[in-house]
């Protein structure tokens, strides 16, 4: 009877330790003690990974991501070995989405950019290992980078490649939910209705910016994420002579550099072709 018993207490105290190691705190604590290289994550109903995934390597956390049902969303986070973190950055959708940094092991910045739908747009800044801004750049909607700013130790500018303002202006066919890159090359555009112009904001300078449609100079426009959004510009079937007038100025109000971009869109309106 008694043998009985003790066989019995020792299959359930091996069940409760299959059981907890089996579970995430457990899992994570014996990667850990064995320098394992795993990942710990979890499946829903559908058998998609959802909730937070830790990525070890030689029991070191090495990348911590969140899922929900299968695709990232939210935040990622990379480490060093040191567990410092490296990089930190943002998913929507399975793709990155927002700002993300990047850090040097001693925890100075290294640099800052910025993701829309999975491709670079907007601020790029790049900083030395002691902190110092050593350069901006940004990236407009077709991941061209069309400017260049260097900086020497006092934050000064002291070379300048690019202008203030993207050559690739840019819309939204609206029915068929895709971007539409403006230039005179093209007959004619259909379904589109707004305006929209990418923007460097270099730190220590100042933009000023003067947009004309057919003539008539527009104002209330505001930079938002590096873009300037002028609403219902293509409503009617037309030409639209756009001109943008762009200068980059320093803190001594002295012109750095200007570009006027001359642009001929013919549109159909909201007409389908």
């Amino acid at each position: 009877m008694k043998q009985k018993k003790l066989i019995g207490i020792i299959c359930l105290v091996a069940a409760c330790l299959l059981i907890l190691v089996n579970t995430r705190f457990f899992k994570i604590f014996y990667i850990k003690l064995l320098n394992k290289s795993e990942s710990v994550f979890q499946l829903n109903s559908k058998r998609h990974i959802d909730g937070e995934v830790l990525k070890f390597v030689n029991g070191k956390i090495y990348m911590k991501w969140n899922f929900i049902d299968g695709l990232k969303q939210g935040s990622a986070i990379q480490y060093y070995k040191n567990g410092k973190v490296e990089d930190i950055g943002n998913y929507k959708n399975d793709k990155p989405e927002g700002k993300e940094s990047k850090y040097y092991e001693n925890g100075k910045l290294n640099y800052i950019r910025n993701w829309r739908n999975g491709k670079l747009y907007g601020d790029f800044y790049w900083y030395l290992e002691n902190g110092q801004l050593d350069s901006y750049n940004i990236f407009d909607i077709s991941e061209n980078q069309f400017c260049l700013y260097k900086y020497d130790k006092l934050g000064k500018v002291i070379d300048v490649k690019g202008f203030v303002v993207s050559e690739n202006i840019y819309s939204f066919d609206y029915k068929a939910d895709s971007l539409i890159i403006l230039n005179s090359n093209r007959r004619h555009y259909y379904n589109i209705k707004d305006l929209y112009i990418t923007v460097a904001i270099p730190p220590s300078l100042n933009q000023k910016i003067e947009i004309y449609i057919n003539k008539k100079q527009i104002n209330g426009w505001v930079i938002k994420n590096n873009t300037i959004k002028i609403p219902n510009v293509f409503l009617f079937s037309g030409t639209y002579e756009i001109i943008i007038n762009s200068k980059l100025i320093d803190k001594n109000n002295n012109v750095v550099n200007g570009l006027i971009l001359k642009t001929t869109v013919m549109t159909n309106g909201n007409v389908s072709k």
